[in-house]
């Protein structure tokens, strides 16, 4: 029991540091947006902003290796967290469903980042597995993945062709 604990502890402080990194630097992009008002709207906005800054202090990557800073706690949680509980397309499209409402690509990444190396070391894939594979990566816009399943795609066309008879296949009813 204290281990699922520490693990839970764990869990929850990965998230929340990704999602503040996120967010603090999604703070700083905004404020480039502030620079380009007139001197008195930006000393409106500054007395507002130190007040805030002060209440509430977060963490904050540095500008140096952010990117790869959002990649590894992406990584950690999607790898130690999320994929141990998937086991189906669906759960997938679900975790990428809330990426995308939660505004956090680098989950999306992470999420396509494992399922192209999945592509890469399994080549006897299901053609309705690398067809949802190909719907996801379009509706989610995830071009690495979207490549790769129309280049192992193009590699079938000859089963691709006979669509009444890949319909009477099992694995699309």
């Amino acid at each position: 029991m204290f281990d699922l604990f520490n693990n839970l502890k764990y869990y929850t402080v990965t998230l929340q540091l990704l999602i503040s990194c996120c967010e603090s630097c999604e703070r700083r992009r905004c404020s480039f947006i502030y620079d380009s008002r007139t001197e008195d709207e930006s000393d409106d906005v500054e007395e507002t902003e130190s007040s805030d800054d002060e209440e509430e202090k977060r963490f904050e990557c540095s500008d140096i290796g952010k990117e790869h800073i959002h990649d590894l706690l992406a990584n950690m949680y999607f790898n130690k967290i999320v994929l141990p509980d998937m086991e189906y397309v669906e759960d997938f499209v679900d975790f990428l469903i809330d990426a995308e409402l939660n505004d956090l690509p680098v989950l999306k990444r992470a999420c396509e980042r494992y399922l192209c190396g999945e592509l890469n070391t399994k080549k006897d894939l299901l053609t309705s597995l690398l067809l949802d594979l190909l719907f996801i990566s379009i509706v989610f816009n995830l071009p690495v993945m979207k490549s790769m399943t129309l280049s192992e795609l193009s590699n079938r066309n000859e089963e691709l062709s006979q669509l009444d008879k890949l319909m009477e296949d099992e694995e699309y009813k």
